[in-house]
C-alpha cells in the first residue's frame, strides 16, 4: 500500500499573539502554524528542515520527526467547519494522499525519495489546534473522528519531494492501525486489541508504550487518557 506527497512544510515557533483570529489570552510560542516549503523537504534524523517547536516537553523528538495528514481529510473538514484549511492547517510537514490513519500501521517503513521514514506513533494534538483556526471545539472533534494524522521517525536521512511515492517496504504489526491504536490510547471503545500487545509493539514510541504499562495489580491504565 503506497501514497503521494501532496503538499510540504515546516515552520518554526513564534507567539500565538502574532496569528490573525487567535483570540490569545496568554502569549505562547508554538511552532504549530507551517508554511509550504516548495518541491522539497530534508528530513534529518532530529527533525525536518527550517522546523521546530515551541514546547519540547510535549512535542518533537526522534520519534515525532515527520508530521504526517492526510489529504481526504481536507474536503470533510471543509464541509463540517464551513471553511478549508490550507495544506499544511494541521501542522503537519507532509500531507498525503492514499493513506490515512486505517492504512498505514505502527512499525510500517515507507521509502521515500532517498529517505526511509517509519510510522511511530498516533497523534494526539494539543490545545493549539483549536485556537489555531479559532474553532473551540476542534480538538474535540479530531480526537472523536480520529482524522489526526500520524508521526514517524527518520531511519534514514534524505530529501522528500512533492509527487514521490511513499512505497510500503516493511509491515511488522498488521493489526496495530494508527487509527486502532488512537481508539486504544484514548480507551474508546472498539479498539480490539489489548494493552499487552500495544506494550509489546516495539516500534511503538516509548512515550505511547506507557500508557499500556502494566499497572501494579497487574491492570493496565490503558483507559484513561
Amino acid at each position: 500500500m503506497n501514497g503521494e506527497v501532496v503538499s510540504l512544510h515546516a515552520g518554526l515557533p513564534r507567539l500565538m499573539e502574532e496569528w490573525a483570529g487567535s483570540g490569545a489570552e496568554r502569549a505562547v510560542r508554538s511552532g504549530y502554524v507551517k508554511a509550504a516549503v516548495g518541491e522539497a523537504l530534508w528530513v534529518g534524523k532530529e527533525h525536518v528542515a527550517g522546523d521546530d517547536q515551541g514546547d519540547l516537553v510535549h512535542h518533537g523528538g526522534p520519534d515525532r520527526v515527520v508530521l504526517a495528514y492526510p489529504a481526504e481529510h481536507y474536503p470533510l473538514w471543509e464541509k463540517e467547519l464551513g471553511f478549508r484549511p490550507s495544506y499544511g492547517g494541521f501542522a503537519e510537514n507532509v500531507t498525503l494522499a492514499g493513506l490515512t490513519e486505517r492504512d498505514v500501521c505502527i512499525g510500517d517503513v515507507f521509502r521515500v525519495g532517498d529517505a526511509l521514514l517509519q510510522v511511530s506513533e498516533t497523534r494526539i494534538p494539543c490545545w493549539k489546534i483549536a485556537r489555531r483556526w479559532n474553532v473551540a471545539d476542534l480538538l474535540d472533534r479530531v480526537l472523536a473522528t480520529g482524522r489526526t494524522g500520524f508521526f514517524l521517525r527518520t531511519l534514514r536521512e534524505g530529501e522528500v519531494r512533492i509527487g514521490q511515492t511513499l512505497q510500503l517496504v516493511e509491515r511488522s504489526y498488521p493489526d496495530l492501525s494508527a487509527a486502532v491504536v488512537h481508539k486504544a490510547y484514548l480507551g474508546m471503545a472498539g479498539a480490539g486489541v489489548s494493552a499487552e500487545r500495544l506494550y509489546a509493539c516495539e516500534a511503538l514510541s516509548q512515550r505511547q508504550r506507557r500508557r499500556f504499562a502494566p499497572a501494579k495489580d497487574g491492570a493496565s491504565d490503558a483507559a484513561t487518557p
